[in-house]
């Protein structure tokens, strides 16, 4: 009976994962499971998708957008679909073929399919789960309504979503599973476990990830695994990331998605190990977050953790604008209490107290900082009996007995009368006793107690020392073999916190200031007894200074150091990775990574000149304007926009420019070479990942060297007819100082710059005199290079690829007339009519409806392309015959000659025009 009810715990808390709704499965009636009927609140109504510029949105960009990615994303509705759960209630999923078995249709309008899987090898803990119904919905969410703007939207026609429904032997299973991306291959978890049902531990209520935490889309948060698929055995796999079952094994029933880092590479498909961000992650402005909605969540609210014999909890005021820290030690009581005040918020659930971020998790029933998560209303067991023997030993001299514990606890040496045993931490219970274990099945029992006063100040052990079991061993009062605490051997907490560690101190709070406070660092060294401490000072462009102190006295979580008469006082506190001066101001980070000084504080104030002189960079006094000069004496100007991960880099964004252009830049740690990407992106995020770099300029001053090329170019306007469409003009206009130039067309119609044809180039690169290379980015925001070419440092003509592509001083002579006039039609009122067939070069007259004769192009005027002549096919007593042709008005009026000449140029410069034929529309 014992053991059916200890089977009976297990199972009641695994059914938190597995249970989301009030209804039960029925055996008898599969059409239970739908949604509808299957859950006792109305589907979510959540709304659609976001406004994301096109060129930023990861749904148009990026290589995980095609359904053939990896493989063919249709294969995976081929394939049913299964689930088994471990003991720690870490989920493994299956997909398989098996005839007649298939998907069915059961409700069109949430695109729900469902199949029987009963029988088909699904387990909770060893337990079959028989029946089991398993649904997949494909492009909508089950959670939310199925004609609302979210599954509506273009984004969702690449998830599937998958739920179970069954019955176990001793529990009902609900549980809406994991969600397919069948573009990118990757895996979400879609679903929150939100209420269990009133003396129950059976979760009757799920619901979609985006009403708690972040209120992100689902699919913006972490993937939890991927999916892959071998073409010769016609398989999938699923593979969950290691950092999904972690967290599943810590709190399955808690479980919520997270961002855990923004900055770290999209999730990969090497192993279990290729953790990531997820594709579709788009960072939220900070200025649009309400403070006081995170404020509301953690108000009033306590949360603990219990680290060895450390037990560390913030505890929140009524209104949530103090929250106060404490650590509170096993033996010592409380050693750190802190209050710390609400300054900024800082992410999309995070605050900041003090120097503190604190950010909720899920529906805020989890917290952490940067050290570790918090569970509110937290249920302490105390330590751990391992932490609380660990590196003691206990010595009972009267009879000749002492017990030797390892540093962590797990192994006891044990001596009586010169007699070795060796023992191995096997289980321990609630009050203060343990089992350890000298050989399979054999098993001793000890427990701790106070003496003189002092907490665990006694051990002792229970007569038997042979247990067949922990149970037995640990029975009774086990008050034999006893011994006493030596002093001597109990671990100091400093000693054993910062023994054999280095603690490392750079002011990292300031990214975008420009102040300078990152270019110096501290370091502190301890020897592994912290006997021993070495000060190291690191001043920017300077040597490394280190003093060496000697440990002075311990007392608690401080110790004192001297050297040569100077004493530094060093404690623990709130942070169990820092420590602190004795006014709780932080020194150092034993987690901490030396990334160097931010890019601002390397660069503020300086100049960097290229090697050739052609150009230069000069940073104002924060760094946070650029200024870029060619040898043209051209300047262009940069704003400072964020500093990457990789603190040595930073994105500027160009000043007036149509459209956003990031350029990424990147310094050397000791600020003696700077370099600039060799093209821009729309986005700085972008720019910072993907930008490569030249541009290569060296700390210090100097004259630039003038540019042949760009002085030749600078201010120019270069032009000409289009040669298969003279009705554009095609213009490139250089800068004043040459390293830019914007190509347009003019229409001839509207006078107006044609908006789609215009190309900004940058970049410049000089090739030599009479030659330049500049840079675009094409529509797919890739960059193109292409180098122009002048005929003289006088210039006339300008050319690309060795074709010329504009003149200075161009004399407009407008457009052919043939390419105005062409598969056109102008009438007098008589009926008269002129009829351009598509290529604007043959016309027919008609008369009364007739054709009377037809004309062939011969030549334009020469400066004036609008005025042409026309060969009649007949010729008058075997002579040629040419009329007159022009147009204006633009072309709605076309004017021919009265009568004809000889020659095309008599008719062009001599001949008389009557009225105008019009154009008919």
């Amino acid at each position: 009976m014992k053991k059916l009810q200890i089977i009976l715990i297990l199972l009641i808390t695994v059914s938190l994962l597995f249970t989301s709704c009030a209804k039960r499965y029925s055996a008898t009636n599969p059409e239970s499971g739908s949604l509808d009927s299957g859950n006792s609140n109305p589907p979510s109504n959540i709304e659609g998708d976001e406004n994301v510029p096109q060129e930023e949105d990861p749904f148009e960009n990026g290589e995980w957008n095609d359904i053939n990615y990896k493989f063919d994303g249709n294969k995976i509705s081929e394939f049913l679909f299964g689930v088994s759960f471990n003991e720690s209630n870490v989920p493994t999923y299956k997909f398989y073929k098996k005839d007649p078995k298939k998907w069915e249709l059961k409700n069109s309008l949430t695109s729900e399919y469902y199949f029987d899987g009963t029988d088909d090898e699904n387990k909770a803990q060893t337990y079959a789960i028989n029946p089991a119904i398993f649904y997949r919905y494909d492009f909508k969410n089950p959670l939310v309504d199925s004609m609302g703007s979210y599954n509506q939207s273009t984004k969702m026609k690449r998830f599937l979503f998958y739920r179970l429904e069954g019955n176990t032997e001793f529990f009902t299973i609900n549980n809406y599973l994991i969600a397919i991306d069948t573009h990118s291959k990757l895996v979400f978890a879609y679903a929150k476990i939100t209420k269990t049902e009133s003396g129950q531990q059976y979760a009757t209520e799920s619901k979609p990830v985006e009403e708690y935490g972040e209120k992100r889309k689902f699919y913006e948060y972490d993937p939890i695994g991927f999916i892959s698929y071998n073409q010769t055995e016609d398989s999938l796999t699923l593979t969950l990331y290691e950092e999904y079952k972690e967290e599943m094994i810590m709190n399955a029933k808690n479980y919520f998605p997270q961002v855990h880092d923004a900055n770290r590479n999209v999730a990969g498909y090497d192993d279990a190990n290729s953790a990531g961000r997820s594709p579709y992650y788009i960072e939220q402005e900070i200025g649009n977050i309400d403070p006081q909605t995170i404020i509301d969540q953690l108000k009033g609210k306590t949360y603990s953790i219990r680290e060895g014999l450390d037990l560390y909890t913030y505890k929140f005021s009524d209104d949530g604008k103090k929250v106060t820290f404490t650590v509170n030690n096993f033996y010592d009581g409380e050693t750190v209490n802190n209050e710390l005040s609400y300054s900024e918020v800082v992410g999309t659930t995070s605050l900041k107290y003090g120097d503190v971020t604190i950010t909720g998790i899920g529906a805020y029933d989890i917290i952490k900082d940067a050290n570790r998560e918090y569970i509110i209303d937290y249920q302490d067991n105390g330590p751990d009996f391992i932490y609380r023997v660990a590196g003691k030993t206990f010595k009972n001299s009267s009879e000749n007995r002492t017990y030797e514990f390892s540093d962590d606890g797990t192994s006891l040496t044990y001596t009586e009368n010169g007699k070795v045993e060796t023992y191995n931490f096997a289980e321990q219970s609630s009050d203060s006793k343990a089992a350890y274990s000298k050989a399979e099945n054999v098993f001793w029992g000890l427990r701790l107690s106070e003496h003189n006063g002092k907490k665990d100040g006694r051990i002792s052990a229970s007569a038997n020392y042979a247990n067949v079991d922990t149970t037995t061993a640990m029975a009774g009062e086990l008050n034999d073999y006893e011994a006493f605490i030596d002093d001597t051997t109990t671990p100091s907490k400093f000693v054993s916190t910062v023994g054999g560690k280095t603690y490392f101190y750079r002011d990292y709070t300031q990214p975008d200031s420009g102040n300078g406070k990152s270019l110096n660092a501290n370091k502190y060294i301890f020897n592994e007894n912290a006997t021993v401490l070495t000060y190291t000072e690191m001043v920017y462009k300077q040597e490394d200074v280190s003093t060496t102190y000697n440990l002075v006295s311990v007392n608690g979580t401080k110790a004192t150091y001297s050297s040569n008469g100077k004493n530094i006082i060093i404690s623990l506190g709130t942070d169990s990775n820092m420590i602190y001066d004795e006014n709780s101001n932080s020194l150092g980070d034993y987690t901490a990574e030396d990334k160097g000084p931010f890019f601002l504080d390397i660069v503020r104030g300086n100049e960097y000149i290229a090697e050739d002189k052609s150009y230069k960079y000069n940073f104002s006094s924060d760094g946070k304007l650029l200024t870029f000069t060619y040898a043209s004496g051209e300047t262009i100007k940069y704003d400072y926009s964020k500093t990457d991960s990789e603190y040595f880099k930073a994105a500027y964004k160009q000043q007036d420019t149509l459209f956003p252009r990031y350029w990424a830049l990147r310094v050397t740690s000791q600020g003696n070479t700077l370099e600039m990407s060799t093209g821009s992106l729309a986005a700085a995020d972008h720019i910072l990942r993907d930008g490569a770099y030249g541009w290569k300029a060296l700390f210090g001053s100097g004259s630039l060297i003038e540019d042949s090329f760009l002085n030749a170019v600078a201010g120019k306007v270069f032009a000409m007819r289009n040669t298969s469409d003279s009705t554009k003009l095609e213009r490139y206009t250089f800068s004043s100082g040459g390293a830019t130039l914007t190509y347009e067309q003019i229409d001839w119609y509207t006078d107006q710059v044609v908006s789609t044809s215009k190309i900004e180039f940058y970049g410049y690169e000089k090739v030599n005199d009479t030659r330049g290379k500049y840079k675009y980015n094409d529509s797919n925001d890739q960059i193109v290079i292409v180098e122009f070419s002048i005929d003289s440092l006088s210039p006339i003509a300008l050319s690309k690829a060795n074709s010329v592509v504009g003149y200075y001083n161009y004399q407009d002579p407008g457009p052919y007339i043939y390419d105005v006039v062409k598969g056109k039609t102008y009438k007098r009122p008589n009926g008269d009519t002129y009829k351009f067939d598509s290529t604007g070069k043959v016309v027919e007259y008609y008369v009364n409806g007739k054709l009377d004769t037809t004309y062939d192009f011969s030549k334009v005027k020469s400066g004036n392309h609008l005025l042409s002549a026309y060969k009649d096919r007949e010729k008058l007593l075997g002579f040629s015959r040419y009329w007159g042709v022009k147009v204006e008005n633009k072309d709605v009026n076309l004017y021919v000659s009265t009568g004809s000449l000889a020659t095309a140029d008599h008719i062009i410069n001599s001949g008389d025009y009557g009225d105008p034929y019009i154009l008919q529309k």
